[in-house]
């Protein structure tokens, strides 16, 4: 598991019980002692999902539901859908903490890829129609047809072996 504080490959997940409630960290041994030696969650959850040990002159609330921003960095947990409006920066920021940015820069196939993959997906189609064909041919009795469609299906198997590596 990875720290959700450093990114240690070596990290642990860490219970502890916050205001009656369980919480569930994960954690390197370096980064728990040095947020849980001499705090408790809630500044860990401030560092982690506001700003660490500034205070805001303004209290910030939900308009929606009424939750308050500091709930929120002890918590961190969202009371319902206008809270992402109304403590966008504080979660901006928890975001850019946790992944180093704020935008999904996942894998895309390219256009090569893209052709492969809709190959697959008409193998595997044409695989299905053939594999009900065996069936019915099977409980009409007809053995020569369920042999010539094992045929077939190999075929089609063999196709998406290559498609696959490819």
């Amino acid at each position: 598991m990875e720290c959700s504080n450093c990114g240690s490959p070596s990290a642990q997940i860490h219970t502890r019980v916050v205001g009656g409630d369980e919480i569930q960290v994960c954690l390197c041994s370096e980064c728990y002692e040095k947020l849980y030696a001499k705090s408790d969650a809630s500044e860990l959850f401030a560092h982690l999902f506001g700003s660490g040990g500034e205070k805001t002159k303004k209290k910030k609330v939900c308009p929606s539901c009424g939750m308050k921003l500091e709930e929120f960095r002890r918590s961190g947990l969202l009371g319902c859908t206008g809270c992402y409006t109304a403590f966008r920066s504080e979660i901006d920021h928890s975001v850019r903490y946790c992944q180093w940015d704020a935008i999904h820069r996942g894998k895309e196939p390219n256009g090569a890829t893209e052709e492969k993959y809709e190959l697959v997906r008409e193998l595997v189609r044409e695989q299905e129609s053939v594999k009900a064909q065996i069936d019915l041919a099977f409980q009409a009795e007809d053995y020569k047809l369920v042999s010539e469609l094992k045929r077939r299906l190999q075929t089609i198997r063999e196709k998406l072996t290559v498609a696959g590596e490819v």
